[in-house]
């Protein structure tokens, strides 16, 4: 497979922050087969929750961020004391990877990508017509993948057979995600239009589509399991929450700064970054300002969030540890390079992909334990026992002990030339006999052809001391009770109408979805009014 670098790479940084052809940590999943931990749901705000414990066991990496609250940590054990690589791949990914199952799923500028993890080999590949726009999505046994032409997939995990496909009528450029929500498991994806488009798992068909965005969504939707509300962000700042049964908004927030990443959703709270360095801790349940922090550089990367706290990155090149309910600073550690990719947490320790190559693992006290400089560039990284790093070749980084590790770019293999053969004669054929042509009868539902086939470390400084910001205030617009605008809920926005500026990849009218396999096109629900978000 040949990639132009320049292309990718550009690509590839877009996605490190949110899910747009998304990059990120991989590591475990959680119990539910959606990637949701147990008793997920929050508490109220300013109660406590246990901080000293994990819900429930997490050992896979389904999707971007981990699972639908984009939390981006495992139970899983990590490299600690040292490490040592497992192995290398020279496939190059232009968004994050999933895990599951021992298979590392991803997308690259010609399809879909599928190694063991054990090794690296290649176990499948699926051809797609344009980029993968954002990290792959198990559930199941499928795997969902959006391209930036506007085509949703569903592949078998096993084989990388489709399933279905589903064209919509602008690019997904926004990594997909397993949403369960108080009665079903559906899959939601951003585009770079501004919609939001949620699709049935088994039969591939639109249930909704929400176009009241005023930008390009700029990350994976989040949402927490069993509620009734989904979060978009867009590239203008704008944060956008969604009624999960019909699409329609419920309430929105602006920021008043570009937001590169998604949101991460912890019960009653959301975190997320701008381009300006506010870091957001937002209520989930109507978007009102609960806190701010003001961070040394611009965050573009999703924040992680784990025993109450949340773990953010900048591109100053500095790891905070803030406290969820609060926003008061932790501690701080130097990374040492710009982080544009998610961290990842593990159950002893976090990990940091930088945009120059290197991977950095701290202690949960943010003392760094060691440092991997790898030949992947700008990685995004998978946690499950390994670390998996993504980016211009795939490397897992496993428990050894070297504090300092740098992998070496391997010389390709030379390809031998051939020798010349002479050409045989051509022998005539004989002429066919003309036969009746048959019937022609529906054609199935096509199926993709298989393809078988650190430098020494200084110590981090450690900052106990909160940072308040006068950051600017964020606004809270709530959205009338359904029926009170008029607005349709198959096409569902605040008022009813996208600026055509925000129209990114173009924007016209709702498109007929062409689904092949996928049953017939339909709109999901009924507009029965949204009702307020419990947090639960």
């Amino acid at each position: 497979m040949t990639d132009d670098g320049s292309t990718n790479r550009r690509r590839f940084l877009g996605a490190l922050a949110g899910g747009l052809a998304g990059a990120g940590l991989v590591g475990g999943v959680a119990a539910g087969s959606d990637g949701s931990r147990a008793g997920d749901g929050g508490t109220a705000l300013g109660g406590a929750a246990d901080s000293g414990s994990v819900a429930t066991t997490h050992t896979e990496w389904p999707m971007f961020g981990q699972n639908a609250q984009h939390r981006g940590a495992t139970n899983d054990r990590a490299p600690k004391d040292g490490v040592e690589i497992g192995w290398q791949s020279d496939r190059t990914a232009t968004t994050a990877a999933a895990k599951k199952n021992n298979r590392l799923v991803f997308g690259t500028s010609e399809g879909v990508v599928a190694l063991g993890t054990a090794d690296g080999e290649e176990q499948w590949t699926f051809e797609t017509e344009t980029p993968v726009g954002g990290c792959p999505a198990f559930f199941d046994n499928e795997v969902f993948v959006g391209t930036e032409g506007g085509t949703m997939y569903a592949l078998n995990a096993s084989t990388g057979d489709e399933a279905w496909a589903n064209e919509v009528d602008a690019g997904l450029t926004a990594a997909p995600s397993i949403t369960t929500g108080t009665s079903d498991t559906e899959v939601h994806a951003g585009t770079d239009a501004g919609y939001v488009y949620e699709f049935d798992p088994v039969r591939g068909r639109q249930n909704w589509r929400f176009d009241g965005a005023d930008a390009a969504i700029s990350g994976a939707v989040a949402a927490s399991p069993g509620t009734e509300t989904a979060y978009a962000p867009a590239e203008s700042g704008t944060v956008y929450g969604i009624d999960i049964e019909t699409g329609r908004e419920r309430w929105s927030t602006d920021l008043h700064e570009p937001v590169r990443g998604s949101v991460a959703v912890d019960g009653n709270y959301l975190y997320v970054g701008t381009d300006d360095g506010t870091v957001y801790g937002l209520d989930s349940r109507n978007g009102s300002q609960r806190w701010t922090f003001d961070a040394d550089g611009a965050v573009s990367a999703t924040p992680a969030f784990e025993r109450r706290r949340a773990y953010v990155g900048t591109e100053a090149g500095t790891l905070y540890a803030l406290g969820d309910e609060s926003g008061d600073e932790i501690w701080q550690a130097d990374v040492k390079g710009t982080v544009t990719s998610a961290p990842a947490v593990a159950d002893n320790g976090v990990f940091v992909p930088t945009e120059e190559g290197q991977v950095v693992g701290f202690d949960r006290q943010g003392n760094e334990l060691w440092r991997a400089q790898l030949s992947v560039g700008a990685p995004a990284l998978a946690v499950s026992n390994s670390v998996y790093a993504v980016g211009d070749g795939v490397t897992a980084v496993d428990e050894g002990n070297q504090t300092t590790v740098t992998v070496e770019t391997p010389t390709p293999t030379p390809t031998a030339t051939p020798t010349a053969t002479a050409t045989p004669t051509a022998t005539p054929s004989p002429t066919p006999t003309a036969t009746q042509t048959p019937t022609a009868t529906s054609t199935p539902t096509s199926t993709a052809t298989r393809t078988p086939t650190a430098t020494p470390t200084p110590d981090p400084t450690l900052t106990p001391t909160a940072t308040q910001t006068d950051a600017p205030t964020a606004t809270a617009t709530a959205v009338p009770a359904d029926g009170e605008d008029g607005d349709d809920p198959a096409t569902t926005s605040g008022d009813g109408a996208l600026p055509a500026w925000a129209a990114l990849a173009g924007i016209g009218g709702l498109a007929a979805l062409g689904v092949r396999g996928g049953g017939t096109d339909g709109v999901g629900g009924t507009d029965d009014g949204p009702t307020d978000d419990d947090g639960h």
